[in-house]
């Protein structure tokens, strides 16, 4: 395992063998966002599916609370936003799917230190 660790520190690949019946190497970098908020790659999303576009953002937006911001001036504009947080990063980020007798399961894995 310290060697398969080390190979994909360095950019290898995750190795294939469809009997092992195991998904390529994921990375999931940030926890999920609280329930009813969405991931997002902008605190200042230009529209709601813009907000929706990056599951792996590093912002959690509440789109149920839409906040209309208006600057004045003459080249002012109206600009919606949402509440925002910024995500916890997951101490393991790196994952491989892994199909059992019993379903698929997932198992999360750092490389620091490879």
């Amino acid at each position: 395992m310290h060697q398969l660790f080390r190979q994909l520190a360095k950019g290898g690949g995750w190795p294939t063998c469809p009997e092992g019946q195991t998904s390529g190497l994921g990375h999931e970098p940030y926890l999920p966002c609280p329930v009813g908020w969405t991931p997002s790659d902008s605190a200042t999303p230009r529209d709601e599916t813009a907000a929706a576009s990056s599951p792996n953002g590093s912002v959690c937006l509440d789109l149920s609370k839409p906040r209309r911001d208006c600057s004045s001036g003459s080249e002012g504009g109206c600009q919606t936003s949402y509440p925002s947080q910024p995500r916890q990063a997951r101490d393991e980020p790196y994952f491989v799917d892994i199909t059992t007798g019993n379903g698929q399961q997932r198992f999360y894995f750092a490389l620091r230190g490879y």
